[in-house]
């Protein structure tokens, strides 16, 4: 990719954030599992699911869940919910189970039609791209909670190492356990044909990209964004 410019570039950088999810045990008889992936904007690519759509024919956000233990875990009866003050928002079905080092999605929406049962459970809520709290309860304590930042289509807030405690925006990876593999790789810089310093006389600068990347440059110094003036070459 090249192009003639005359011009002061900044690279972007893809910055992937992450913090600790919010974690207790609201008591023995609770099983140990954990909000493990949660997906906001599911467009059905990157891997996501495609396997079950609402009455407005479009493809179910979900919650997964992750059982770190070396038993079955039974979670029929427990609740998912984005509201603190609604813990019992959706029930998970009675008889729903989640293998030792399992995992289990939940499907959210509002208008989804299909029965909820253990194998597919479903909570009748929306999930919102821009940001929102994800909460697992017996219906009175917190077993597990997430504060989901906003995310992009088909991408998830998953927990990293699976059994760890701290989250990161990742690519989805449904009903398998977490896995470094889920990061995002980081861009490779743009190369300059020639090397930055000070110029007394204007001169063509040529750049070359990797292959499918995108390039946004600015004129004023500031850093820039998807917004700016993409670079055609």
């Amino acid at each position: 990719m090249k192009n003639k410019m005359t011009a002061a570039f900044i690279a972007a950088l893809l910055t992937v954030s992450g913090a600790a999810s919010a974690f207790s045990v609201s008591a023995e008889t609770s099983p140990a599992v954990l909000i493990s992936e949660v997906c906001t904007g599911n467009t059905g690519t990157n891997g996501n699911l495609t396997d079950l759509k609402d009455s407005k024919d479009k493809f179910c956000d979900w919650v997964e869940l992750y059982n770190p233990t070396d038993k079955d875990a039974d979670i029929g009866g427990l609740y998912l919910s984005d509201d603190e003050a609604e813990l019992a928002k959706a029930k998970i079905p009675d008889g729903t189970k989640i293998p030792a080092g399992g995992c289990l999605t939940v499907y959210c929406g509002k208008n989804i039609e299909a029965v909820s049962t253990p194998e597919k459970p479903i909570a009748l809520f929306g999930l919102s791209a821009k940001g929102e709290t994800v909460i697992l309860s017996d219906g009175t304590s917190v077993i597990d909670k997430a504060e989901v930042p906003a995310l992009a289509d088909d991408t998830v807030y998953a927990r990293i190492p699976a059994d760890g405690s701290g989250f990161v925006i990742a690519n989805p990876s449904p009903n398998a356990v977490n896995s470094e593999e889920q990061l995002f790789s980081a861009p490779e810089a743009p190369a300059f044909s020639r090397e930055s310093g000070m110029f007394a006389d204007s001169f063509e600068l040529e750049l070359t990209a990797a292959d499918g990347a995108e390039i946004y440059y600015t004129t004023d110094g500031s850093a820039p964004t998807e917004n700016s003036t993409r670079y055609e070459g």
